[in-house]
């Protein structure tokens, strides 16, 4: 008699979302925890790094969020559609980044980018700017829950930080 062996129930690996979400996590618990606690220049520093990436338009191995080609598996819909694509991680970096500051430079930073969002929609008919002011609005709550988890030190629950991330940006 044959015994056959049992298969091992095959795991999906996470998303591109998910990824996404635990990388900013990640980041952050880098820069606060393994960087000596709360320090608000090293918050800065990692905000400052954050707006550099948005506006330079790549990962953190330097590849480009190229639209057409960069996976956005994982994502919801309402972040990605409209062409928006790949264009999603840019925006949220950038929101997130600037609200991490919790500047009022910050703010008027990301203010400034919905406001061009706005221009985009109600002057030039962009339905992308529709879906760009989506992800800025992800981003900056994004930020908002990094400053406060960041502002909490060492005792930030940082598993916390990337469920919430992962239930702004990610349908899966």
């Amino acid at each position: 008699m044959r015994t056959r062996k049992a298969k091992k129930p095959s795991v999906n690996p996470p998303s591109s979302c998910a990824k996404f979400a635990e990388e900013l996590a990640d980041r952050l618990y880098n820069t606060v925890v393994l960087g000596g606690g709360y320090n608000p220049e090293s918050r800065h520093d990692l905000a400052n790094a954050m707006h550099a990436q948005a506006l330079s338009n790549v990962d953190l191995r330097g590849v480009s969020y190229n639209k057409q080609t960069y996976p956005i598996d994982g994502f919801k819909q309402a972040l990605t559609d409209n062409g928006q694509l790949a264009d999603a991680y840019r925006h949220i970096i950038f929101g997130a980044g600037n609200a991490l500051h919790g500047t009022a430079g910050g703010d008027a930073s990301n203010l400034g980018a919905k406001l061009s969002d706005y221009y985009g929609i109600y002057v030039q008919g962009r339905a992308e700017s529709e879906t760009e002011l989506r992800d800025d609005a992800a981003g900056i709550e994004v930020g908002g829950l990094m400053l406060n988890t960041a502002l909490a030190g060492r005792s930030g629950d940082y598993a916390k930080l990337k469920a919430e991330i992962k239930a702004i940006v990610c349908a899966y």
